[in-house]
């Protein structure tokens, strides 16, 4: 996931658990 934009991590992310991409994708 590190090789992958952030914005596409928190999109993914976003629709699955929108706390869970502040916490991993940010960081």
């Amino acid at each position: 996931m590190t090789s992958l934009p952030r914005t596409v991590i928190y999109l993914k992310q976003d629709v699955t658990e929108p706390p869970f991409f502040k916490g991993g994708s940010v960081t």
